[in-house]
């Protein structure tokens, strides 16, 4: 008596995460038939395709299936295999509540495949759109199938022996929504996601920041070196329609013309952005050119000036030529500071005294 009460509360504590966790899955189906079910429970942490096992016993199956989540619910979907057996569906590690409680809990589900081949199959067995989707219907049969769909609008389509795909519009859909669709014997869950009202919402937001750009204008306080104060005078953007059509220049470049303040920092208003380096070689060229000018006119200047220098010359008849305009002598004694006047005229008073 003892062992069957164990027995019986440890029953109870096993059941409770199968309690917690449900499916609407039948006891059996037909071999080759679509299956499409919800997942119920308060589950917390998302589940995936790779939580679900398929077991015959103790050995894993290979099933055609798939798990997800429409808006804020779960479905699995899968097409039974053509042979007749008894399988174990298993969704490990689900993280729910359980008498209050957080838990994870492994939710099993057996069923049985018996009975003639289904006569056709769907799949998926769900739909999770934001475009134009497909379905594929395979007919186990050797003569063609009419059947009837609810979507997008009532009619009757023909399967033909083997693999059909058909296309579906969600063009008639305004909203994103959950909703059920019938395709034949089949009741698919179907999640259609509508970006129409995000594309509007996002068409006006850039609406409004191309008016917020036009309008752009900053109002500031600030003083000159004077001490001087301006106040509430307008900057403008560096750039766009109704800026000041100018270049903020990066980090390592420099404006060639004129730089002004905008809302977007110092603008290049006139003129470009230019590489620092490439101003820096421009920039210093002009001192090499002057340095050779010095040297070519130097050299020039003391070749003129000991080009003479083989015999002694009247200090006073030297000192007359140098001082004539013409004399190269003359030009560059005065611009390179090597003249002087007063020297010359004593020496030659004192030549001519002696």
């Amino acid at each position: 008596m003892k062992r069957m009460l164990v027995f019986a509360i440890v029953l109870m504590i096993s059941m409770q995460g199968v309690f917690a966790i449900s499916t609407n899955l039948k006891d059996s189906y037909k071999p080759g038939e679509t299956v499409a079910s919800e997942i119920y429970g308060n589950i917390l942490e998302p589940i995936t395709k790779d939580s679900v096992e398929f077991r015959r016993g103790h050995v894993l199956v290979p099933f055609e299936y798939d798990l997800k989540r429409l808006g804020d619910k779960y479905y699995l979907w899968m097409i039974t295999p053509e042979n007749e057996e008894n399988y174990t569906l298993i969704i490990k590690d689900i993280t729910t509540t359980v008498s209050g409680e957080i838990k994870e809990v492994d939710y099993e589900k057996n069923f049985t495949t018996k009975g003639n081949l289904s006569d056709y199959s769907v799949k998926p067995g769900f739909i999770y759109a934001q475009s134009d989707f497909e379905l594929t219907m395979n007919l186990n049969q050797d003569m063609e199938k009419s059947i009837q769909i609810n979507f997008p609008n009532k009619t009757n389509i023909v399967l033909k022996p083997g693999e059909n795909k058909f296309m579906f519009s969600i063009g008639g859909i305004n909203k994103t929504e959950l909703r059920n669709i019938t395709i034949g014997k089949y009741s698919l869950p179907m999640y259609v996601i509508v970006n129409k009202t995000i594309t509007a919402d996002v068409t006006n937001a850039t609406k409004e920041e191309e008016e917020e750009e036009k309008e752009e204008k900053i109002e500031i306080r600030t003083e000159n070196q004077s001490g001087q104060r301006f106040e509430n005078f307008s900057i403008y953007p560096c750039s766009g329609t109704d800026g000041l059509n100018g270049k903020i220049c990066a980090a390592d470049e420099v404006c060639s013309g004129k730089e002004v303040v905008s809302a977007d920092g110092i603008c290049c208003n006139i003129g470009e952005c230019m590489k620092k380096e490439q101003v820096k070689k421009g920039g210093n060229a002009w001192i090499g050119y002057v340095v050779a000018a010095l040297v070519i006119i130097g050299g020039v200047f003391i070749w003129i000036k000991y080009k003479g220098v083989k015999k002694e010359e009247n200090p006073i008849e030297k000192a007359a030529r140098q001082l004539s305009p013409r004399s190269p002598y003359f030009f560059f004694a005065f611009f390179f500071g090597d003249f002087d006047f007063f020297s010359l005229t004593s020496a030659g008073a004192g030549w001519g005294a002696g």
